[in-house]
């Protein structure tokens, strides 16, 4: 019994005793986690006190530029010399003498008279040449004669016997339909050309131009040798 009792009492002095270790480290953990809590409140406070002294400096550093601005434009203002106020000789005592009276005309001054400016006219920077389709119709058919370095033709790149077919979709048959076309477009707008080159077929855009010469520079083709143009 007396054994049996001795190992009951140290099994309860050993439970007794992992009891108070664990409450003791429980207790130990709850320090540290309170000293972690004191140092964060600490770097805080330290960090808000150096955002504080920043800023003060701040408003210092702004305050002393200003004074010194200040000083410096009331330096400017004491140096700079005041000059006296100019005084009229005093004539000296005597009959006084009238000048003599020069006489100005009314009329008003002649206006000179301005350039007329050239007016502007729409082109496109290419001459042209008629030519007989395959039909037998006689100057029907436009094409490109020449074209103008520096022009909106050369910029769209068109090129000398360029068969033009339409402007803007409307087919040209003559060279009234052409004159008619470039007379009624608008300095600046673009049109589609379509054109057929070889045995290619396809659309340029060109842009209208400005020249102060009015649209001419149509040449007569009547050469035998020129084979018929076939519309497509």
């Amino acid at each position: 019994i007396n054994a049996e009792y001795m190992g009951l009492r140290r099994r309860a002095d050993s439970d007794v005793r992992r009891k108070r270790n664990v409450e003791e480290e429980e207790r130990r953990q709850r320090e540290r986690e309170e000293e972690d809590r004191r140092r964060r409140r600490e770097l805080e406070e330290q960090e808000r006190r150096i955002q504080q002294a920043e800023e003060r400096r701040r408003q210092e550093e702004a305050a002393a530029a200003a004074a010194a601005a200040a000083a410096s434009g009331h330096r400017e203002e004491s140096v700079t010399p005041r000059t006296p106020p100019s005084r009229a000789p005093v004539a000296a005592s005597g009959p006084k003498e009238s000048a003599p009276r020069t006489r100005t005309s009314s009329a008003p001054p002649a206006k000179r008279s301005a350039k007329p400016t050239a007016k502007q006219h729409p082109q496109l920077g290419v001459t042209i040449k008629m030519l007989d389709d395959a039909h037998g119709n006689r100057d029907s058919v436009v094409v490109v004669h020449d074209v103008v370095a520096g022009s909106p033709a050369e910029a769209a790149g068109l090129q000398p016997e360029d068969v033009i077919m339409s402007w803007d979709g409307a087919a040209l048959t003559s060279k009234a339909d052409w004159v008619q076309h470039i007379k009624g477009s608008s300095i600046g707008t673009t049109v589609q050309l379509r054109i057929v080159r070889g045995s290619r077929e396809f659309t340029k855009p060109v842009t209208i131009g400005a020249s102060s010469k009015e649209i001419g520079g149509t040449k007569k083709v009547r050469s035998k040798n020129q084979a018929p143009v076939a519309r497509r």
